[in-house]
C-alpha cells in the first residue's frame, strides 16, 4: 500500500445459522449498499429491470470447502487448479458468444480465477450467462486432463445499484451423538451408505438420486417384504401417513403422493433417463438446471429422513409383536 493510499477498512458481521439456511445448502448472501444521494430504497435497488452491466468473477477449486466465515468478495489469490498456465503467461483470456473471459493464476501457477463482464436484467440472468459460457470449456478441460474442476465461489458486482452477490453454503454443526446402546437391522445398512453418500457429494442431482433410491428402497422392497411378514405372522403394524415435515413451502403434504408425482416425473426420469420433456440432453452444467436440483435438495432429504424414521418404527413394531425376519 501507498502511503498517500487510505487504509481501507473491514467489517464482518455474525450471522446465525439457522438464518443462513439449512447445513450444506447451497445459498447467495446479497449485500446492498447505498450511494450517497440514492434515495431507492432496497426493494427498488434489487428489482431493477433495466438492462446493465455486472462484473462476474469465479473462484474454481481441486475440491469443494465448507467455510464457517462467508467472504463478500473473491480475495486475491484465491482458488486453485490441476491446471497449470505457463509461467512466462499472467493472464489468458476465452472469446465466447457471451464475451470474453479473463483467466488469472495464483503463485503456483494453477488457473484459480475466471471474470467476466456482461450485461443482464438481473444477477441470476448474469450468472446464467456466466457460466452458459464459460462451463463448456471447463467441462471439456477436464476431459482432456483428467482432473476435477470444482466451482468454489462465484462473485458479482452489480455497480448501477451497488449490490454484491456471493455464493456460500451453510457449515454443519458439530453434533454429539447420545452415547446410548442401540441396533440397526442390516437391511437398513444399504440406505444409510445413500444417505452419507449424499451428505459426502457436492453434486445436487447426485444427492437428489441417492435420497431418491433411499425412499424407492423403502416404497419398492423393504415396506412390502416387511408388510407381508407381517400378514403371513398375523402381526399388527399400526401404519400413520408420512407427511413432509418442517419444509417451508411444502410441510404437512403427504410424501409418498409427492414421491409418485413430483419427484419421480420431474426429477428422478431427468436424471435417470438424462432427457429433459423437451426432448433435449440434460446438460449438468446448466445454470438454470442446477437451480433446479439444488431448490429440491432440501425437500428430499426431509422426505428420505421421514420414510427412513417410519420404516425404524414399523419394524420396532414387528420386533415386539414377536416377529420373525
Amino acid at each position: 500500500m501507498k502511503k498517500d493510499e487510505p487504509e481501507m477498512k473491514t467489517s464482518s458481521l455474525k450471522i446465525e445459522r439457522e438464518r443462513m439456511g439449512p447445513s450444506g445448502i447451497e445459498g447467495y448472501l446479497i449485500i446492498v449498499d447505498k450511494l450517497r444521494g440514492d434515495k431507492r430504497t432496497d426493494e427498488e435497488q434489487l428489482r431493477d429491470k433495466e438492462e446493465r452491466e455486472f462484473e462476474i468473477e469465479c473462484a474454481v477449486g481441486k475440491n469443494i470447502s465448507i467455510s464457517d466465515e462467508i467472504q463478500c468478495s473473491i480475495p486475491e489469490g484465491f482458488g486453485e487448479s490441476f491446471l497449470l498456465m505457463p509461467k512466462e503467461e499472467e493472464e489468458a483470456f476465452i472469446k465466447t458468444y457471451q464475451g470474453e473471459y479473463h483467466i488469472r493464476k495464483n503463485t503456483n501457477d494453477e488457473i484459480s480465477l475466471i471474470s467476466l463482464v456482461c450485461h443482464a436484467r438481473s444477477w441470476q440472468e448474469a450468472f446464467n450467462k456466466f457460466f452458459s459460457g464459460i462451463t463448456p470449456f471447463l467441462d471439456f478441460f477436464a476431459y482432456r486432463a483428467g482432473v476435477p474442476i470444482v466451482i468454489q465461489k462465484i462473485f458479482c458486482k452489480d455497480r448501477k445499484n451497488n449490490l454484491s452477490v456471493v455464493s456460500y453454503r451453510t457449515p454443519y454443526p458439530n453434533v454429539i451423538l447420545e452415547p446410548h446402546a442401540g441396533q440397526f437391522r442390516e437391511e437398513f445398512f444399504a440406505l444409510y451408505s445413500l444417505y452419507r453418500e449424499a451428505k459426502n457429494s457436492f453434486s445436487n442431482y447426485y444427492r437428489f438420486l441417492c435420497y431418491y433410491k433411499i425412499m424407492e428402497g423403502i416404497f419398492g422392497y423393504l415396506r412390502p417384504m416387511l408388510m407381508s411378514k407381517a400378514h403371513k405372522q398375523e402381526i399388527k403394524i399400526v401404519t400413520h401417513k408420512e407427511l413432509v415435515p418442517a419444509h417451508p413451502e411444502l410441510v404437512g403434504k403427504p410424501i409418498k403422493t409427492l414421491y409418485d408425482n413430483e419427484l419421480t416425473h420431474e426429477y428422478r426420469n431427468t436424471v435417470a433417463h438424462f432427457i429433459l420433456k423437451r426432448g433435449a440432453l440434460l446438460n449438468l452444467s446448466d445454470y438454470y438446471e442446477a437451480v433446479k436440483f439444488a431448490d429440491i435438495i432440501l425437500l428430499s432429504e426431509l422426505c428420505a429422513r421421514e420414510v427412513l424414521k417410519t420404516q425404524h418404527d414399523y419394524h420396532i413394531q414387528f420386533e415386539k409383536g414377536g416377529g420373525n425376519y
